[in-house]
Parts: structure tokens; sequence; C-alpha cells
């Protein structure tokens, strides 16, 4: 392999950059913009899969938002609008050794890790729907009016990662189950 004959990281990340990436990347090394995109959406590999993404306008309270509590009643408490969004999401990992995990009365969280590209922007306190996709509808984005929601994940813990210059290259996102109340 060509990236063997030079010793140093530069030399290593620039030949990786020009051999898999073809100029795609402004920076040296590799561009983990493209690399979300080809794990959400390649045809072959792709391990996306689509949400509807809940984004509450906060400036903007719904008929349903109460100002004693500043909370909803009987529906959201703020307008939103939702999105099709294709995701990666991963069980927010289990701490501890086998044994401290397998223990009688440990719990297992209901809590996920959702992966998205650079241009999200998500807020907490936002939702992520999963979505029943009927066939053909995993492959394009689905129509969000006729498309059933059936599980609610709030967004506690919105993290950016962010590489040269502060540019954010993903999304990791932590969401806790949320039971839909009204």
């Amino acid at each position: 392999m060509e990236w063997f004959k030079t010793s140093n990281a530069t030399g290593i990340d620039s030949y990786i950059s020009d051999a898999y990436y073809s100029g795609a990347s402004d920076t040296c090394g590799i561009n983990l913009r493209l690399e979300m995109a080809k794990i959400l959406k390649d045809p072959n590999c792709g391990k996306g899969h689509w949400i509807a993404y809940r984004r509450y306008d906060r400036t903007n309270p719904s008929q349903y938002y109460k100002k004693s509590t500043k909370e909803g009643a009987g529906g959201p408490a703020y307008e939103y609008t939702d999105t099709a969004i294709l995701t990666r999401r991963v069980p927010l990992g289990l701490k501890g050794t086998k044994e401290e995990r397998d223990r009688v009365g440990v719990g297992i969280q209901d809590a996920f890790i959702y992966y998205f590209e650079y241009d999200l922007n998500p807020k907490r306190g936002d939702h992520i729907y999963e979505l029943v996709l009927g066939p053909g509808e995993q492959t394009s984005s689905p129509n969000l009016t006729t498309t059933e929601y059936v599980e609610r994940y709030k967004i506690v813990v919105p993290h950016p990662y962010r590489l040269h210059h502060g540019r954010i290259e993903y999304w990791a996102v932590i969401c806790e189950y949320d039971e839909i109340g009204w």
C-alpha cells in the first residue's frame, strides 16, 4: 500500500484523502461528513432509517400552552414542524462488566444515540419519532402526513462533533424514551 511509504500522520491522512475521496475534502484527512452520508444513504450498505424530527418553535406557544405550568395540556406546548430525516440509532451502552450488567435488579435504560448529518442542528427538548414504514418507503423520504408515528424520544443532549476550525462534521444526539401524555 502506498500510504506505508511515509511515516508521518499528515502524509498518511493526505494520501488517504486523495486516494479515497478524490478531492472531496477541503481539509487533510478523512472527510467525516462524507463518511456519515455513506453510513446513512449508501444504497449498497447504508445503515440509515427514516424518523420524524419534531422541531419546536419555542417563541410560538400552541393552543395547548398553559401559562401557569409552562407546559402543554392536551397537546404540545409549542407550534412545531415535522421533517423526515435519515438517521442511525444505536442503544446507549450499559456501563460496567458483564456480571454487573446481569445482576438482578439492574434495568436496561430506554435511551439511544441518534447520529445525524452536520446540517440538522438539533435542540434539547425537540422530539424524534420512530415511524412505521410500508414496503418501498424505506428507501425514499416518507410522507409524514400518512405515516404512523410509534415511539417518541426526547432529545436530552445534542452533541456536535467538530474538527478543523470548529466545523461540525456530524451530530450525536442522546435521547430518552418520552411517554406521550396527552
